[in-house]
């Protein structure tokens, strides 16, 4: 009993056979966690897609209202939440849905559509 011991009591780290249930338990934790991590990932992006389009027309009728503006006037939504009439300083969609699409906001009598177009196309 006390060779028992004194044998359990001297030995040092892991066999290789530990290490290797640990290695394969975490990988399969990883190969499980992957795939949920990458959807959560797209619906963030999704979301985020979602809440620049709102702001953008919040913005879009915000800028037509505060400068009196008549009749149809047309924006683009940029990386710093302000329209213009530059489609080519629009910010792109975040997600692979709309990812060459820019925000194109459209106010007419007060009224604003926004929606995804083309960034590449006129």
């Amino acid at each position: 009993m006390n060779k028992l011991k004194s044998k359990l009591k001297s030995k040092k780290g892991f066999t290789l056979i530990e290490m290797l249930i640990v290695v394969a338990i975490i990988a399969i934790l990883v190969a499980i966690a992957a795939p949920v991590i990458s959807s959560s990932l797209d619906d963030a992006r999704k979301s985020t897609d979602s809440a620049n389009l709102r702001a953008a027309q919040s913005a879009a009728l915000a800028d037509y209202i505060s400068k009196d503006k008549t009749g149809s006037v047309t924006y683009y939504y940029t990386e710093d939440g302000e329209v213009v009439n530059d489609k080519a300083s629009a910010m792109t969609g975040q997600s692979s849905t709309h990812k060459n699409e820019c925000i194109q906001i459209t106010v007419n009598e007060g009224k604003a559509v926004a929606e995804w177009v083309s960034k590449s196309g006129s």
